[in-house]
């Protein structure tokens, strides 16, 4: 879906700017959701637009929503189930 760095540049920074309002957005307005989604579909070849941009963060949220809210999901797929049994030590506790 993106085409360039520059592109991924966009997407990174778009991200980092609206990553939790796109998650709660996702999570608590589904039919806004759906809604904005399909007119972003309509433009995502559309070079010009920035839509494209959009749409990819949109589809990453799904994603990670997928990945990490749905524990059935989790818990049937062999690669998630085995990374949600790893803890992480974190370093700085042990300072």
């Amino acid at each position: 879906m993106l085409k360039d760095y520059d592109d991924y540049a966009k997407y990174i920074e778009f991200m980092e700017s609206y990553e939790d309002e796109l998650y709660v957005l996702c999570t608590e307005f589904p039919e806004k959701w759906e809604m904005i989604k399909k007119k972003l579909i309509n433009n995502q070849y559309d070079v010009e637009s920035n839509d494209r941009i959009f749409l990819t963060c949109m589809e990453s949220t799904e994603f990670y929503v997928k990945v990490n809210d749905n524990e059935e999901y989790i818990t049937n797929h062999p690669l998630l189930r085995e990374l949600a049994e790893i803890e992480i030590e974190d370093d700085d506790a042990d300072e």
